[in-house]
């Protein structure tokens, strides 16, 4: 037999070794810490969400302009509604992800929660994992008053720790993770 999550060799008749078993254990203890110490909601901001599309409403506005300079006015009616139909649902899109976003802090653990329309992600880590927290605020970011929080964790690997984008008054935010998790 081998074990159905990591593949080892079983000595004994099972689904799972102890190595796995005592991880899923530990992942289900963590998901019961209920001992909330601070919540995280990421920011919506309109504004920024259209500066940070310039380009696209940049493309848009100069075929608008285009169509009605060569006299087409009925074509450039059309292409106006595409572009607010366009924009409209970017700046939904961004609306739902905003609003399903939660980072929440633990007594013991971190989480991240993302549900947005059939999208539905969760992770977990232990705030004992923890190795570094960074801010980072682009120019357009510091002029909205927004920023993002890095959490590192222990290993290499690309999808360790947490990113929390676009977090309103970042730097009092930083201050107050940084405090939870006693990293300085």
């Amino acid at each position: 037999m081998r074990c159905s999550m990591c593949g080892a060799q079983l000595k004994k008749e099972g689904d799972i070794c102890n190595k796995c078993y005592k991880e899923y254990e530990e992942y289900q203890n963590l998901k019961r810490d209920d001992n909330v110490l601070y919540k995280v909601n990421r920011k919506y901001l309109p504004k920024f969400q259209l500066t940070q599309n310039w380009d696209v409403c940049l493309i848009f506005l100069l075929v608008i302009l285009t169509l009605l300079g060569l006299g087409g006015v009925g074509q450039s009616l059309l292409a106006l509604l595409i572009f607010i139909l366009v924009i409209g649902i970017v700046l939904f899109w961004h609306k739902s992800i905003a609003k399903g976003t939660v980072y929440t802090f633990y007594e013991n653990s971190i989480k991240y929660n993302l549900d947005f329309l059939f999208i539905h992600r969760e992770k977990i880590i232990k705030k004992s994992d923890v190795t570094e927290v960074k801010i980072y605020q682009t120019r357009r970011q510091k002029w909205f008053g927004l920023g993002d929080i890095r959490i590192y964790t222990k290993g290499n690997f690309l999808m360790n720790g947490i990113d929390m984008r676009n977090i309103a008054n970042v730097l009092e935010a930083f201050e107050k993770v940084k405090g939870i998790l006693n990293k300085e």
